[in-house]
């Protein structure tokens, strides 16, 4: 390389062998990936890395960035921020002067990982300025047994999901409560899907993926909108259907949900016992109905509410009915049915549904 020297345009001797040092190592880098704020400049050879596909069960993988403090000035650096407990980061220097190189070797655990999977390492200053961000990625096989356990419920052949059965819990009046189904399609071809409400309750929302390509990780979305209705108290259950290429998959999904309002938390709160956790049924030799007791006991300093009392059964349990503190009530209750159970709905703030349950 011939270098020209003008008038005008003066160059030191010592200035110019640190620009070529300067361009060599440029070179080496290249391509290069720059990250910089607040006056700091590190130079790494790429930001990304791909290691292909890989088994679930492989051993840790290793990568090399590798970088240069370009800045003209020294550069300390913070310990390497990952994503994820998958990944480490280890630098090869803390402290750079400048034009010195170093490297940062990632290593990622693929265990636990399936499909397409991305990981990153933010790289800091010692005062906290992002410098840069790297990236790995891989196409992690599953093992069979890692799929079983994250997706244990078997809906056709090549598509799983991880649950079936769904527990909103409590649901109150004017809100609306999201629970999500996860979906992973194992097979060698797509799978178009379609979800059908067989409604037992209120009315539930679906959404799910209509079509499913081999190797994604999707989602079901299950979303109660209920009213507001101050006079609602239901414990029930819904049934989603799911279709698989037009055929019925071999497990439906189940959602529960128990309604009511919301309670204050006041400090001289009820607090509701039942004994016995199940009542035993006598039967009558004329009349053939059974009949049992139950007690309710109310433990805390407030006073304790009936506010719903749902069940065929006849009972002297009726909404309205007030428990004062350290009181009881026998609750006697009958009907055709060898078992059956009552709800009750107070406002013990803890918990505020219960079930009476009676059997022969």
């Amino acid at each position: 390389m011939i270098f020209r020297f003008l008038p005008e345009c003066a160059i030191s001797l010592s200035r110019m062998v640190k620009l070529v040092k300067l361009f060599v190592v440029l070179a080496f880098l290249s391509p290069v990936c720059y990250g910089q704020e607040g006056g700091k400049f590190i130079t790494f050879n790429t930001s990304e890395y791909d290691f292909g596909e890989i088994d679930e069960f492989s051993r840790p993988l290793s990568c090399i960035f590798m970088f240069i403090n370009s800045s003209g000035a020294p550069l300390d650096l913070a310990a390497p921020v990952s994503s994820c407990s998958c990944v480490n980061a280890k630098l090869s220097d803390r402290h750079l002067e400048p034009g010195q190189r170093g490297e940062v070797e990632v290593i990622f655990d693929p265990s636990g990982a399936s499909f397409k999977t991305y990981r990153t390492v933010d790289i800091y200053s010692r005062d906290g300025e992002h410098l840069q961000t790297l990236s790995v990625s891989a196409y992690v096989n599953p093992s069979d047994s890692g799929i079983s356990e994250r997706y244990p419920v078997v809906l056709s052949e090549g598509l799983r999901a991880t649950r079936s059965d769904v527990g909103f819990g409590y649901v109150y009046w004017g809100e609306s409560a999201l629970k999500t189904i996860g979906l992973v399609n194992t097979g060698k071809k797509e799978m178009r899907v379609r979800a059908r409400v067989r409604t037992h309750g209120l009315g539930l929302e679906v959404s799910c993926p209509s079509v499913i390509v081999p190797g994604s990780e999707e989602m079901i979305r299950l979303e109660y909108s209920m009213p507001s209705d101050p006079h609602q108290y239901l414990a029930a259950s819904d049934t989603v259907e799911l279709y698989i290429d037009g055929r019925k998959a071999a497990q439906q999904i189940l959602t529960s949900y128990i309604l009511m309002g919301r309670l204050d938390n006041a400090e001289a709160s009820p607090s509701l016992r039942t004994y016995p956790s199940v009542s035993q049924l006598s039967r009558g030799l004329l009349s053939g109905k059974y009949s049992g007791e139950a007690e309710l006991f109310n433990d805390g300093p407030g006073t304790l509410e009936i506010l719903s009392v749902n069940g065929s059964a006849k009972s002297n349990l009726k909404p309205g009915t007030i428990l004062a503190p350290g009181s009881s009530l026998k609750v006697k209750a009958s009907s055709q049915e060898s078992a059956f159970k009552i709800e009750i709905f107070t406002n013990d703030p803890v918990r505020p549904y219960k079930e009476l349950i009676f059997q022969y």
